[in-house]
């Protein structure tokens, strides 16, 4: 059998012991790697997590033309972000089911105080009077970022075919 080439200038018998190390120390890597890979991951713990809302597009409509009700015409859509028990929101775009938001928010994100691991994006409309109604939600892994911004978009979970863009990044608290 051949020898790696790193133990070939070693007698016979040290190869062997060496390549039975190596094996021990493998396993016990491998079982290292598995525990990091199916741990939480060592990620943010504290510092402020920016999403610019982009725009959404195809939202549900919800709003009616009338006072007296009818067919849903329209949505007042605005963006809610909650991570470890805070929340922040943009403002509402006025009857309009494709919003260009081009709004940046911020959130203290601090371990202590929450789940910090999932950041929930809620789109809804706004209504004055009305309850007002989900048009659509989307679960980001804040430990997917970093402090270079990132675009995430996609289909909303029960937008009715909705999509949702921003762009997120997280600063981590200077320690």
């Amino acid at each position: 059998s051949s020898r790696p080439e790193f133990l070939a200038a070693v007698p016979i018998d040290f190869a062997h012991r060496a390549m039975d190390i190596l094996l021990e120390c493998g396993a016990g890597i491998a079982a290292v790697v598995l525990a990091v890979k199916y741990s939480k991951p060592a990620g943010p713990k504290k510092g402020t997590l920016f999403v610019l809302a982009k725009s959404a597009e195809g939202l549900k409509c919800v709003d009616s033309a009338g006072l007296f009700g009818g067919n849903a015409v329209s949505s007042d859509p605005y963006l809610i972000v909650r991570c470890s028990g805070e929340e922040t929101r943009t403002k509402a775009v006025e009857k309009n089911v494709n919003p260009k938001w081009d709004e940046t928010v911020k959130l203290k994100v601090d371990e202590s105080q929450g789940d910090v691991s999932v950041v929930d994006l809620i789109v809804m409309d706004q209504n004055l009077i009305a309850t007002e109604s989900e048009l659509g939600h989307m679960k980001i892994d804040l430990y997917s970022l970093s402090e270079m911004p990132r675009t995430f978009g996609g289909a909303l979970k029960d937008g009715a075919g909705g999509k949702l863009t921003v762009d997120m990044w997280f600063v981590p608290d200077s320690e």
